[in-house]
């Protein structure tokens, strides 16, 4: 037998072979998944769809493989499992149970919570399914009894769900499209800023040298020139501008506190009720002033006022010329020497006058500082107001003895 007509002999069993591994993998991965999760207990989870999954597909919990895709059942007629829907959220069907195994030992320690979740999601861009079980973190945890069922979510595809959304949003995408399209064409045809930078010569160049003292400016700024270039890159102005910086945040927290004038301003109502008391008064005392009630009003609006002010002005500046001119006895006394030296010396004299009463010498003197000789003084003025109250008594009976005498 010739080597070409062995051929076809051993490609036959070269595919053979080939797709016997495959079966034989297949087969592992679903009849062996016990033996290699050890002993399992089932958790029921109910799907509107299954969206691909298959028997063997991995069970994760928190992101962990702990079981694997029992069995796979589509509900029909009586089967389908109806849950009542509550505020305003229509009721949902139930399609498909899935039964997954879990192994035994992390069900027994893991708790489930209230906001538990469990979806159907697929295991990479490229296809392939895996039931993810979060086990919550809000409510009651509790261990999940076996033979449990839970209510699941499918995940759709992420390819799946761009292109509905591309779908969904088809005329928002061809205008966009077409935005970009006429934006273009102008910058190719217009007048605009982007025509201009892409047509015209002059423009360019203009831009071009914007964009060269941009690079001048941020090599300055690298190299520490200029104000700005030391405060990026010198330690001491980056320190004193930290400190300024920290003075700033200081005084923020002080205003923040209500320290200070300014800080009770801005967080103490009593304050401000208080600024808002001035502000009215001025308020009110401008609106005063502005009209010709009272004296500083009348001084400012009144034009009788202001005539009066401009006189009583005039003999003020006539009563100065007065005091320079020498008119008048102030003007003497500011101006003659001769009778300020002898107000000066009246004025000693009367000093000293004021002097020796204060020490209670002479009669004035005793007058004020002897409490006897005052005493003396009171005692005589009740003496005489006793002896004009007898007279005035007596005055009626000495009129009539002298009517009554004069008679005879």
């Amino acid at each position: 037998m010739t080597t070409a007509s062995l051929r076809p002999v051993r490609d036959t069993v070269l595919g053979l072979f080939f797709f016997g591994v495959i079966i034989l993998l297949i087969l592992a991965t679903v009849f062996l998944s016990e033996r290699v999760y050890g002993a399992t207990s089932p958790v029921y989870v109910l799907f509107d769809q299954a969206i691909g999954l298959r028997k063997g597909d991995p069970v994760q919990i928190s992101g962990v493989n702990l079981g694997y895709v029992k069995s796979i059942e589509l509900l029909t007629g009586d089967k389908i499992v109806t849950v009542p829907g509550n505020a305003g959220i229509s009721p949902r069907q139930y399609h498909v149970k899935v039964r997954c195994e879990l192994r035994e030992k992390e069900i027994e320690t893991i708790l489930f919570f209230d906001d538990n979740k469990t979806v159907i999601e697929y295991a990479s861009v490229l296809g392939g399914r895996v039931v993810s079980i979060d086990p919550g973190r809000v409510g009651t945890g509790k261990l999940i009894p076996k033979d449990v069922v839970l209510f699941g979510q499918v995940r759709r595809d992420p390819l799946a769900a761009l292109s509905d959304l591309i779908e969904d949003n088809k005329i928002t995408v061809k205008e966009a499209i077409e935005e970009i399209r006429n934006t273009f064409r102008d910058a190719r045809t217009g007048n605009g800023l982007l025509a201009k930078v892409i047509n015209d010569k002059a423009f360019a160049d203009k831009f071009e040298k914007i964009v060269s003292d941009i690079e001048r400016t941020t090599d300055s700024l690298a190299q520490a020139r200029g104000a700005l270039g030391k405060a990026i890159s010198d330690p001491q102005v980056a320190a004193q501008f930290e400190r300024i910086m920290n003075n700033i945040t200081s005084v923020t927290d002080k205003i923040n506190g209500s320290e200070g004038v300014i800080g009770k301003l801005i967080n103490d109502k009593t304050w401000s009720d208080r600024v808002d008391k001035i502000t009215q008064d001025i308020v009110n005392l401008t609106t005063k002033l502005n009209s010709t009630n009272g004296s500083l009003g009348k001084l400012i609006n009144s034009d009788e006022a202001h005539d009066k002010l401009i006189r009583i002005e005039q003999q003020i500046e006539v009563a100065l010329d007065k005091l320079n001119n020498g008119q008048g006895l102030l003007a003497r006394l500011l101006n003659d020497k001769e009778l300020s030296d002898d107000a000066k010396d009246f004025i000693h004299k009367l000093d000293d006058i004021v002097a020796t009463i204060d020490r209670g010498e002479g009669t004035f003197g005793k007058l004020v500082k002897d409490d006897n000789l005052i005493r003396g003084i009171e005692r005589l003025v009740r003496q005489i107001s006793r002896s004009i109250e007898d007279a005035r008594e007596a005055a009626p009976i000495a009129t009539f003895s002298s009517v009554l005498f004069g008679a005879f």
